[in-house]
């Protein structure tokens, strides 16, 4: 029963966005569960190229196009690419995208450190907002206008 819920999941449910990290986990999951169901019934060719090609249309765009580098790898070694591939590959992603620290990598939600907040002030290193800060100091000489010079010679300090 399982088996046949997975198998509609991943051929026949919804696409994943690309925003989705929890969506491709659970389609990563339901993938090892039919693969492993399969694989012990002894009928992985169920999941043929045609079941293969639908079942990646349904991964986020971004993955998808890496599905298609990965299956031409593949090609490369004289092979044709299996369900064990592609859930292999589904498995990396999802784990990727999942990653506690680095899983938000890419994504365009502000220019944000580490603790979250912005950092909205200091520009970027190497960029400049066209604002330069100079900081003076006003030193009077001795004999100067409007002095108050100790009649000393100015000696700067090392």
């Amino acid at each position: 029963m399982i088996a046949k819920a997975c198998v509609h999941a991943l051929i026949e449910g919804p696409n994943i966005s690309n925003s989705d990290r929890e969506g491709l986990r659970e389609f990563a999951d339901c993938s090892r569960t039919l693969y492993e169901t399969l694989k012990e019934m002894n009928a992985l060719s169920e999941m043929n190229l045609s079941n293969l090609g639908r079942m990646s249309r349904k991964l986020p765009t971004v993955h998808q196009a890496r599905w298609r580098d990965e299956v031409q790898r593949i090609y490369e070694r004289g092979m044709l690419p299996s369900f064990k591939d592609l859930v292999e590959f589904v498995e990396k992603r999802a784990d990727a995208v999942n990653d506690e620290i680095f899983g938000r990598i890419g994504e365009t939600s502000g220019a944000a450190n580490v603790s979250g907040k912005r950092n909205s002030k200091v520009p970027p290193p190497g960029r400049t907002d066209g604002k330069v800060t100079t900081l003076a100091t006003q030193l009077s000489l001795p004999g100067q206008n409007g002095s108050r010079g100790t009649g000393r010679p100015v000696k700067c300090m090392n």
